[in-house]
């Protein structure tokens, strides 16, 4: 693994993700602070021994970080679910040994944690080839796993579209406060900002090279139910992403228990609404391949929706804070 770490390595750095080291290292001189697994198996390394030491082919960087771990998951006695949550990481790209020990153990607990993982499969090393293996199938359902060389190509792609980008990939509001009389109350106007045609083919860049074929658009309907509508993508065709896709206005206000719209949801038989993506929530879905989810925004043309239960939210929260409460 250490031919062909550096290279993701390099690339995850170039790309402007974290990079985080765990070694075995025990917080104590004479490890009483370590599992009980590793005391039953005599693995003992004391605090700032040599045995803790990272290859020199994959040694962190400056600005690494690495988190010494006196057991077999990480996530069991360290404060790296407190770190990656500081970072606002939600997404692992998770390599090492051994595949069936500590890698498949950080696999499973970071996936219980609601966390989307991503294996390198040639990163990971094991006893044997057996047990390399096994590893890898008891990883299976709690992650996506996928070669050095694909995840360099992802990660490619991020470079690429950080490159390229000119303006932020999301609808950007702006709110105006305007003079209003005494005692009358203030109102939020919204403006959204398109982005950039450039932008928005560097990300399609980034969804093709990952994978990605059909985009999930999920939003609240007026009952609190989830809707959600599936795209397909298309490389030469970016302007689902751009321009959203179009839905019956009644739809919003007909809940899935039901064929009758709900009472004083202001929603007719008539009209159509566009779902945009908010791109902001884009997350690339592992455990269902080449497909990708994203909350999306209800907009009247180029209106925003007063059904949509997300832009309503956002108004209220920009609102509170524009008068300090």
């Amino acid at each position: 693994i250490c031919t062909t770490l550096p290279t993701v390595l390099d690339h995850a750095r170039s790309a402007g993700a974290q990079v985080i080291y765990t070694v075995i290292e025990a917080l104590t001189q004479n490890g009483r602070d370590a599992s009980l697994d590793y005391k039953l198996s005599g693995l003992h390394v004391p605090r700032g021994s040599d045995l803790a030491s990272v290859l020199p082919e994959i040694a962190p960087h400056a600005q690494d970080i690495t988190i010494p771990k006196p057991s077999c998951s990480v996530f069991n006695s360290t404060n790296i679910h407190y770190i990656l949550g500081n970072l606002d990481i939600e997404q692992l790209v998770v390599c090492g040994q051994l595949t069936n020990q500590c890698v498949e153990s950080a696999v499973r607990d970071a996936a219980d944690l609601g966390y989307l993982v991503t294996v390198l499969e040639d990163g990971c090393a094991a006893k044997s080839d057996l047990e390399h293996h096994q590893g890898l199938a008891g990883m299976r359902g709690f992650c996506r796993s996928i070669s050095c060389q694909q995840a360099v190509q992802e990660l490619q792609a991020c470079i690429l579209t950080d490159s390229q980008q000119s303006c932020k990939p999301a609808a950007e509001e702006r709110a105006v406060l305007p003079k209003t009389p005494p005692g009358s109350e203030p109102r939020v106007h919204a403006s959204v900002s398109p982005c950039t045609d450039a932008a928005v083919r560097a990300l399609n860049t980034a969804l093709t090279a990952a994978g990605v074929k059909m985009l999930r658009l999920s939003m609240l309907d007026c009952s609190g139910q989830s809707r959600m509508k599936a795209v397909t993508l298309s490389r030469s065709d970016h302007s689902r992403i751009t321009n959203g896709v179009g839905m019956v206005t009644c739809s919003i206000g007909l809940p899935l228990h039901g064929d009758q719209i709900v009472p004083l949801s202001g929603v007719g038989p008539q009209g159509t609404l566009t779902l945009r993506p908010a791109l902001d929530t884009l997350r690339v879905l592992p455990y269902c391949p080449g497909q990708a989810s994203t909350q999306a925004e209800l907009y009247d043309g180029l209106t925003p929706s007063p059904l949509c239960s997300r832009g309503l939210l956002g108004r209220t929260v920009l609102l509170l804070s524009l008068i300090h409460i």
